[in-house]
């Protein structure tokens, strides 16, 4: 290296605290991606992701929004950040009447479905007993060994459940569903 005058400094010199308070503060405010900062500042990524990291964590250093999964959004931010993540993917996509009538048409589909199977289309008269039944068909009384319901919860979800197949049983069986012009 001597003889052909090659010169490298020993240990990493570092950047000019100017130009790292610079770089620190363009990370923050998420101005672009690490690439791009880097080429503003005139540095290579490799200092600018580092700076990333070591303010955001591990995650991919995006330009917009805080990553889910940056250590920033601890556990407590976790429950926030997943109904931040189903509004923007399913209130604006649904309304809630939308969403109301694609539930309600799921159990008048089930109910038509097994009457047509098992009572040859035709609703019986003791209506009570028939939504003990598709409810008791649809989810047992005793949840499985691997489920990952506890009883109580179980059975919230089968009173729950049993409330919408009575509302189809009635909207099917009903004499204003059997109206024709």
């Amino acid at each position: 290296m001597v003889k052909y005058r090659i010169h490298h400094p020993v240990g990493d010199q570092g950047l000019p605290a100017a130009k790292r308070a610079q770089i620190t503060a363009r990370v923050r405010a998420r101005e672009a991606y690490g690439i791009r900062i880097a080429e503003k500042e005139k540095v290579s990524p490799a200092p600018v992701l580092a700076i990333a990291h070591a303010i955001f964590g591990p995650g991919r250093f995006r330009s917009s929004g805080v990553p889910l999964t940056s250590l920033v959004n601890s556990d407590a931010h976790t429950e926030a950040n997943y109904r931040k993540f189903l509004e923007t993917v399913f209130l604006r996509t649904f309304s809630v009447e939308a969403q109301a009538m694609e539930f309600s048409s799921i159990f008048t589909a089930l109910v038509e479905r097994y009457a047509e199977i098992w009572y040859h289309g035709t609703i019986p008269a003791d209506r009570l007993s028939f939504v003990e039944e598709l409810t008791s068909v649809y989810m047992p009384e005793n949840p499985r060994v691997d489920s990952p319901f506890t009883q109580e919860e179980w059975r919230k979800e089968r009173e729950l459940v049993a409330a919408h197949l009575r509302t189809a049983v009635e909207c099917v069986a009903g004499t204003e569903a059997r109206w024709t012009n």
